[in-house]
């Protein structure tokens, strides 16, 4: 792993962004948070592109990005294949 950006879109309460974030950070990953609702509690734009693209359903989703920005991997749920599979 490396250079790579991770950001988890993640909303209140939610266990597994809660996990998600956890375990990534206990191998080192910082990840950058982004809200799944805007505060009138709507999808954001940016959540709601990605769950059409990817025809994602649940929280949290996963985006893992190149130094360019360009995106490498998504997901949704509680993962702990892909997160293994990011940093090793």
């Amino acid at each position: 792993m490396s250079n790579v950006d991770v950001v988890i879109f993640r909303k209140d309460n939610c266990v597994k962004c809660k996990m998600t974030k956890r375990v990534l950070e206990g191998y080192g990953v910082q990840p950058k948070l982004a809200e799944l609702y805007d505060e009138n509690g709507a999808v954001t734009d940016k959540a709601q592109a990605l769950m059409d693209k990817y025809v994602i359903k649940s929280a949290p989703i996963v985006v893992v990005k190149d130094e360019n920005g360009a995106i490498l991997d998504v997901w949704s749920d509680f993962q702990i294949d892909k997160i293994k599979a990011l940093v090793a």
